[in-house]
């Protein structure tokens, strides 16, 4: 705010009854700014004519107030050039019952320069500092650019705006107020007003006011808190910045006689920048007595220049302040009689006159916490002894904490500063009761066990070995004070599982036994070693694989690969997973076709191991394997038809191969040829419709799907006669 002022002063040469440095001192006499920003844009809140930075509100902005005795009517330019505009033209007032009866009553013009009142000043600075922005004479040398003159003259237009919302008189001089003293008490009116250069109604403002007076509320939500020979006021932001532009504070300690503590307005301007607030506060530190209670009127301003109800509170000061505390030198432990030996040294001069007492303290730990050991003790008091014990425990080894708290008679507290003592500690610390943890799918370690039962217990060490029979190492060069660790391990490793224990450790260096060992299986990122095919062999027409193992002891599958070599589809094809077997047989397998077969294994993990070297095989057939037997042919009585019957036996390597019969004619001296397929289970066939006469020849082989056949038969003849 203090830059608008200063760059008012460039642009201003003034001629009225104050100097440049009385118009700056003034400035700063008689506003209180808790924030500041140099806002070109503005709307104005709802019951306000202050400047806020927004979206620009085209036209005239307008409230009215009810008197009773009158009716006001406050309004505001929306930028610089339109209020230029205005002071040569006015801003035209009109009034009716509603928008249809409108009637001029007035032109609204800044007050001349001659028939300003200039004994006004001196009571009121702000008609003074109206005057001067209105008729000082303006040096635009000092304004390099559009844009530094056109933010120049926004801001003396925030500044006149201002200058309406604190003073009526500043308002009238402006020409930003008008006072209808035309009305009646119960009637209500619709005011519009326009300037003549902007005819467009969407410039125009407009107001509908019943004339009954209501006083303006109190601000909303005034709390205050108590500080040491100060008090702050607060009261809600949200509330109250709609409804008032600047607030003044007052001051009682009897509720009766009340002073003004802000003579000067009370603003709250609100930075771009600045982070929001829920409140605005005001502490008061103004010759306040710690134990007095003090009441507080708030007063809310608003853009007519007048205040609002006051809203109420009261609060009282305390001593907050904690006496000075004494320096502890020294404490010494005896170990023979179980004794400390305490020792401080008391400010005497720095001492409050309100000390109360103060008190030994001790604590096992550095953080507490504190009980106190002593009774209260008085400021000439420097020491103190304090006696474990003859039942002497465990418990009471380790170290000590001392310090000394010092209370006022208010009850505030410091404390010296702490020292530590010890007591010899000969005892091991207890061995924690749980060790447990896993090893994630990253190959981190997490391990955690159970706090040791022993009080003293300072951290822990950590250990791990490959097996139970080796030596364990440390996991951690430092002492682990938590009661969980977590770390990463390579993983590839030889070794199937890792091994873990732990030692508690005391401030004594003590160390507990080891804890149980605990044995976590090892991420396996290993892959088995191949098994491999040992041979193939092809007799009695079948595949027979012979398999050596993987040597790896965590395999849980073998998985058998094949793939023809001389056929249009060479890929490998998975053809069956193996468990246990070390003989396959490959039922699938077709004769007179060239295999070739790969293995792989798989772990318990999954880790997927290399395919073991190709062997080859394949089955030639023969002809003699599938002998068609006991072969006959008979006439059948009274008909010119044959029964042929045969008995034949599918080999046990063959029992899933498909096959059907194949029946071969002729007659007379004429070779076989291929007369009837027959299916499987058939073992006979009848002959129909021989010719007499006539010599018919007949044999029989087996033919195994696609390409093996028997042997023939033998050929069996007969004569139809």
């Amino acid at each position: 705010m203090r830059f608008i002022y200063l760059l008012i002063l460039q642009l201003l040469a003034f001629d009225v009854s104050a100097s440049a440095v009385t118009f700056v001192r003034t400035c700063e006499r008689t506003i209180s700014i808790f924030d500041e920003d140099d806002h070109s844009r503005r709307i104005f809140l709802k019951d306000t004519l202050i400047p806020k930075l927004s979206k620009l509100k085209e036209g005239i902005s307008m409230l009215a107030k009810a008197y009773g005795d009158s009716v006001v009517l406050r309004f505001a330019p929306s930028d610089y050039a339109f209020w230029q505009r205005a002071k040569n033209s006015g801003f035209v007032i009109k009034r009716g019952k509603d928008s249809a009866s409108l009637k001029t009553i007035t032109t609204v013009l800044p007050v001349p320069f001659e028939k300003i009142d200039t004994s006004l000043f001196s009571k009121d600075s702000f008609a003074l500092m109206a005057a001067g922005i209105l008729y000082g004479k303006v040096d635009r040398s000092k304004i390099q650019g559009i844009m530094q003159e056109y933010r120049a003259n926004e801001q003396l237009l925030n500044m006149s705006l201002m200058l309406s919302e604190f003073s009526v008189q500043a308002a009238n001089i402006l020409g930003f107020r008008y006072v209808d003293k035309n009305v009646v008490v119960g009637e209500t009116y619709y005011y519009e007003i326009s300037n003549p250069v902007y005819t467009v109604g969407k410039y125009n403002a407009t107001s509908l006011v019943k004339n009954t007076y209501k006083p303006t509320r109190a601000p909303y939500q005034l709390g205050i808190r108590t500080g040491d020979e100060a008090l702050t006021l607060h009261w809600s932001k949200d509330y109250n910045n709609s409804a008032f532009t600047y607030y003044r504070i007052e001051r009682s300690d009897d509720n009766k006689n009340f002073f003004a503590l802000t003579e000067r307005p009370l603003v709250f301007m609100t930075s771009e920048s600045g982070k929001p607030v829920p409140e605005f506060v005001y502490t008061d530190s103004f010759n306040l007595v710690n134990d007095t209670k003090y009441y507080y009127r708030l007063y809310g301003g608003t853009s007519f220049g007048d205040f609002s109800l006051p809203a109420s509170v009261e609060g009282t000061p305390r001593d907050l302040t904690p006496p000075v505390p004494p320096q502890l030198d020294r404490v010494t432990y005896n170990d023979t009689a179980h004794i400390f030996n305490i020792e401080w040294e008391n400010n005497i001069e720095g001492m409050s006159a309100d000390f109360a007492y103060q008190q030994v303290m001790v604590a096992r730990s550095e953080n507490g916490p504190y009980t106190a050991l002593s009774e209260k003790l008085s400021f000439t008091d420097f020491n103190f002894s304090y006696e474990l014990g003859s039942d002497f425990s465990e418990t009471m080894e380790g170290r000590y904490f001392f310090r000394i708290d010092c209370y006022d008679e208010a009850g505030n507290m410091s404390a010296s500063n702490f020292e530590m003592s010890f007591v010899p500690d000969y005892t091991n610390p207890a061995v924690p009761d749980t060790l447990s943890g896993f090893i994630d799918s990253l190959g981190f370690v997490n391990l955690k066990w159970t706090k040791s039962s022993s009080k003293d217990v300072k951290g822990y060490w950590l250990y791990w070995a490959n097996s139970t029979d080796a030596e364990f190492s440390l996991v951690s060069q430092k002492l682990i004070p938590d009661t969980s660790y977590k770390y990463y391990i390579e993983e590839k490793s030889l070794t199937k599982n890792i091994y873990y224990t732990l030692r508690a450790e005391d401030y004594a260096y003590n160390r507990s036994d080891a804890a149980i060992v605990l044995k976590l299986r090892r991420r396996d990122v290993v892959p088995p070693a191949s098994p491999h095919i040992l041979n193939i062999h092809t007799d009695s027409l079948r595949m027979k694989i012979n398999i050596v193992e993987s040597v790896s002891d965590d395999v849980k599958l073998t998985q058998l690969f094949r793939r023809e070599i001389n056929a249009v589809d060479t890929n490998w094809k998975l053809i069956d997973t193996i468990f246990v077997e070390k003989v396959f047989i490959d039922q699938s397998a077709q004769l007179n076709i060239d295999y070739q077969y790969r293995l792989r294994a798989i772990d318990s993990t999954g880790n997927i191991g290399d395919f073991s070297p190709l062997k080859g095989g394949i089955i030639k057939s023969n002809s003699n394997d599938v002998p068609i037997k006991e072969f006959n042919v008979v006439k059948e009585k009274n008909t010119n038809a044959v029964v042929l019957s045969w008995k034949f036996d599918l080999p046990k390597y063959l029992e899933n191969k498909k096959y059907m019969f194949v029946l071969s004619r002729s007659t007379g001296q004429d070779g076989l040829k291929f007369y009837k397929e027959l299916n499987f289970d058939n073992l006979s066939f009848k002959d129909v419709n021989l010719e007499k006469n006539v010599l018919y020849n007949y044999a029989l082989r087996v033919k195994l799907e696609p390409d093996k056949n028997g042997a023939l038969s033998e050929t069996k003849s007969i004569i139809i006669k």
